[in-house]
């Protein structure tokens, strides 16, 4: 089932023009609207003049859109599943749609060690391109912990660091990365907290770009929408799933994250362990098209938060599926047409689940958007404003306008019909 959080939070961000309430009708409204469900696959031809289309593509893949205020879990976690977990903290969200699906104790800040790389890197591609070179200078102040064997008077791509420091952990190219991109580490961090405040992340603390310092505070959702981030980047996200990787330094070296060879459709992402932040994961894997990040937190000794993220993936993976619509309809009349869309849908639901749409059926074509309702199961999970786009031939508006004209008539006559089965 459902949970009531879907139905009330004001998750979307403008671009998505989600409404996540439902919108009280007017009396005039209610009198002269009917709502359709929507036949996804399927064109309904009103005439020769006026036809409306109702169609979705299965082929599009998700959007890379990230909500500013990331949504709670959706579903509640088995108890046997959660005593299986070794992990007081853990977090799984669908890369498709920024949301989380599974969680518990998800909204701690907690030391992240060295899975605050994951912002480090991000903030390096996003100012330097990754095929810049660089020569390490003299005394530069190499720090203690994991290191790539960095040393003065070597050159490095940003490929090389971020492969380093991604792959193998290294602080001395997270450093490196801070000196190149900002002149020192005290600017490099501001940035970091200028791109997770963009990220909608503004409430993480950072402190510096290796994770030596425990300071650093994330909660285990707030990784994972950074960990979906870094997927999802062209440049970084080809990176984060690199089993072994050829340095400098040393030629292929392993992964110290081991989900990428124990997981089947493992794709990354990133480890970390102090003492205080005890063993950390921000994990990742692919089936079928559908991706999703795991993060595991404070996990006992290893391998458990490997074993950890394995059954997360698993468990949801098994238990729920991602549905996908890309809902639009179109009225045409005339030598023109009018089009309203949402753009690709997207939604986690549990297994054996139905996802539809429905459409508002109008007295008259209107001016402005549609509101277009999402339903698993029969339950309203979402509200979409669908757009209004005017296609007349030849890119007349004059000619679309009559189109719509004409569709209104055959709205009154859909609309009669409508009331007379109704009635009978």
């Amino acid at each position: 089932m459902v949970p009531a959080s879907l139905l009330t939070t004001d998750a979307g961000t403008p671009s998505t023009r989600r409404i996540f309430r439902r919108q009280q009708p007017t009396q005039a409204t209610t009198h002269h609207a009917r709502w359709l469900t929507v036949t996804l696959v399927a064109m309904v031809v009103l005439n020769s003049a006026v036809a409306g289309a109702l169609a979705a593509s299965s082929e599009q893949q998700p959007a890379q859109a990230w909500d500013d205020q990331p949504t709670d879990v959706q579903f509640s976690t088995p108890e046997d599943l959660q005593a299986a977990v070794s992990a007081p903290h853990w977090f799984v969200l669908e890369v498709a749609t920024g949301k989380g699906i599974f969680g518990h104790q998800w909204d701690i800040p907690r030391p992240v060690a060295s899975a605050v790389k994951i912002a480090t890197a991000l903030t390096t591609v996003r100012r330097s391109a990754i095929d810049d070179t660089l020569v390490i200078p003299d005394e530069f102040p190499l720090p203690l912990g994991a290191s790539a064997g960095i040393s003065a008077g070597q050159t490095w791509t940003i490929e090389d660091l971020l492969e380093a420091l991604i792959a193998r952990s290294g602080n001395d190219a997270a450093e490196v990365v801070a000196w190149h991109v900002a002149g020192d580490r005290e600017s490099f961090v501001e940035m970091m907290r200028h791109d997770l405040a963009a990220l909608g992340l503004g409430s993480a603390v950072v402190s510096d770009p290796s994770g030596l310092d425990d300071a650093n505070r994330f909660t285990a959702q707030q990784l994972a929408i950074l960990g979906a981030t870094a997927l999802t980047d062209p440049e970084l996200g080809p990176l984060l799933g690199r089993t072994h990787v050829d340095l400098p330094t040393s030629a292929h070296q392993p992964s110290r994250n081991l989900l990428l060879e124990s997981y089947p459709g493992a794709t990354g992402i990133k480890t970390g362990y102090t003492q205080q932040a005890g063993n950390v994961l921000v994990g990742s894997a692919r089936r079928a098209k559908r991706e999703l990040v795991v993060v595991v937190m404070d996990a006992h000794h290893d391998p458990a938060r490997f074993d950890d993220a394995a059954r997360l993936l698993d468990h949801t993976f098994a238990t729920t599926q991602l549905a996908q619509r890309s809902p639009t309809l179109e009225t045409r009349g005339g030598s023109g047409s009018v089009r309203w869309s949402t753009g690709p849908v997207y939604v986690t639901v549990p297994r054996g689940s139905v996802l539809d749409l429905t459409w508002p059926w109008p007295a008259y074509t209107p001016e402005g958007p549609l509101l277009v309702q999402v339903l698993v199961d029969g339950m309203v999970v979402e509200i979409l404003e669908a757009e209004r786009h005017l296609v007349g031939g030849n890119g007349n508006e004059q000619a679309a306008g009559l189109g719509s004209a004409l569709a209104d008539g055959v709205y009154a006559a859909l609309r009669s019909a409508a009331v007379h089965d109704e009635l009978r």
